[in-house]
């Protein structure tokens, strides 16, 4: 069976970290890479051109809306799962 290879990127670690653990569990999953930062995350989709990307929309420099754009241009195959604490209409888009 193929792993769905799958790139987390959150600049919060307890989260980053917890998420891994909890997928990893599942065989069929692989995590290839954790990024904290928008940056990060463009750079390892690069990489390791991953089946899917976790993405936290909001993180400091490069926020994850500016690099999901990045990654889906480059790599238009990748699915993109975004994560929000946020409530407002702007993130829902």
């Amino acid at each position: 069976m193929k792993k769905i290879k799958i790139i987390i990127a959150d600049d919060h670690s307890i989260l980053q970290h917890g998420l891994a653990q909890s997928l990893e569990m599942e065989e069929k999953f692989d995590i290839v890479a954790k990024a904290d930062s928008g940056l990060a995350a463009i750079e390892f989709a690069s990489q390791y051109l991953p089946d899917l990307v976790i993405m936290d929309v909001s993180m400091p420099g490069l926020n994850g809306m500016e690099a999901t754009k990045r990654i889906l241009t480059k790599n238009p195959g990748i699915k993109v799962i975004a994560l929000s604490m946020h409530m407002e209409k702007i993130f829902s888009d």
